[in-house]
């Protein structure tokens, strides 16, 4: 079997969920459908998912493995699906701002009219 730290899916699996999965590995390429499919076969979809693909740090050797420009822009495409797929991951205070919150987020830089 592939090592996990090695393989496309294995990293990105891992750059996701948090955890080093057991997946079928990538054959070269990696195949995001695939990989969101082998996912969901092992519990990890929708808002479980949505929820772990925080930005987290990864094996530098991994990544330079499989170069890491393109591994960003994977990754990138990765979580943008994982958020279509799960629930708004965007997390709302129910805490009212204080007045220098307020004025700070209603702060506009002058081109803005």
């Amino acid at each position: 079997m592939t090592n996990p730290r090695s393989d496309w899916h294995g990293v990105l699996a891992f750059a996701v969920t948090g955890d080093w999965l057991t997946l079928p590995p990538a054959e070269g390429e990696p195949d995001l459908d695939r990989l969101l499919a082998d996912l969901a076969a092992v519990g990890w979809s929708g808002t479980r998912l949505a929820d772990a693909a925080v930005p987290r740090v990864m094996p530098v050797e991994s990544v330079r493995e499989l170069g890491a420009a393109r591994f960003a822009a994977v990754l990138s495409e990765l979580r943008r699906r994982v958020r279509a797929q799960g629930a708004d991951v965007r997390r709302v205070s129910a805490r009212r701002l204080n007045p220098d919150e307020q004025r700070l987020m209603a702060d506009r830089p002058p081109h803005w009219g």
